[in-house]
This record gives structure tokens, sequence and C-alpha cells, in this order.
């Protein structure tokens, strides 16, 4: 067990270096997230279970690196083991909007954990610093220079789904290939 938190580990600083980039495909973001919940799993000893629904279109799609793992760690934390038998799921979605204005990617993160209460509310005024999802903000407001909202729907005793519409802007090396 040691030996393979050790591995995925490796692979999860690996990925968050990534070179010196701060800009990485989604692709790469979910290797990363991979990576994350590899070590998850292994410490809550299989109790949350994990999945991806990827557009393939989007792989190559840009973004700022760790925008995702944040939000996957929000759930286990805040949604999956606040539950009386710590046990879960989490679905990571990325899903391709096409509209007259552009092409969008929409990212969620699912989990059915405990939920909240007037979620949006919560995140606002509510306990907690909320750090991570204000940095998530910031960071993408300035890589994709416009504002972006975090969208967070929850209900008690269902789950959360917090999710993100983001600019695509394609990987131009990745294209090529």
């Amino acid at each position: 067990k040691i030996q393979q938190v050790m591995v995925s580990l490796s692979q999860f600083y690996k990925l968050t270096l990534s070179g010196g980039r701060d800009i990485i495909t989604l692709e790469e973001e979910l290797r990363l997230c991979d990576a994350y919940m590899r070590i998850q799993q292994l410490r809550w000893e299989g109790a949350i279970d994990y999945m991806v629904e990827a557009d393939n279109e989007l792989l190559h799609a840009r973004l700022p690196k760790i925008t995702l793992q944040p939000l996957i760690e929000n759930a286990i934390k805040h949604g999956i083991m606040q539950r009386g038998e710590a046990r879960g799921s989490i679905i990571i979605s990325a899903a391709l909007e096409e509209e007259k204005e552009g092409r969008w990617m929409t990212l969620s993160v699912l989990d059915n954990g405990v939920g909240m209460e007037n979620s949006e509310e919560q995140l606002q005024k509510g306990s907690g610093s909320h750090y991570g999802m204000k940095n998530i903000e910031q960071r993408l407001a300035l890589f994709y220079d416009t504002e972006i909202h975090i969208q967070v729907d929850s209900e008690t005793g269902l789950g959360t789904c917090v999710s993100l519409t983001l600019p695509i802007i394609e990987d131009e090396e990745a294209q090529k290939e």
C-alpha cells in the first residue's frame, strides 16, 4: 500500500510541477486529478468511487493547473467524509457547450455527500474562508481575462455539484500532433 501511495504521490507532484508551466491541458489536469484520487482511495480504503466523463474534443483545451483538484478535495472533506458512513462517489465531467458567442466547456465536480442548504448564500457569508474557491475564481479570471463564477448547486442529504463554465482556448501544440 505504501508503494502504491508513493507512486501516485510522485505522479501527482510531477504533474503539479508540470515542467514549470502554469497552464496545462484539460487532459493533464484530469491525469493530476486521477493521481490525487488514487491517493485518496488508498487513504480512505476504497470508500470513494470516482469517475470521469469528458468530451474528447476538450482534452486539448488549456486551463490553469490545479483547477479541479481543490474542488475534489472539498467534495471529499466537506461532503463525503461528513456522511455517517463516510462513503460516497465523485464524478468529474467536462462537457462542450457551443453557442453563438463561441465554444465553452463546463467542468463539474459532483459528489453525493451531505450537501448543504442555500449553498450560494452559505458560500458568500457562511463559515470558513472559502479560500480555495476564491483562489480558483481569481486565477481563472486572470487567465481568461473575464469574470468567472463558480456555480454551486446543492441539496441537503443528496450532495453538491460545483461547475465552471470556461471559454475554450485550444492547446496549439497538441492540435499540431
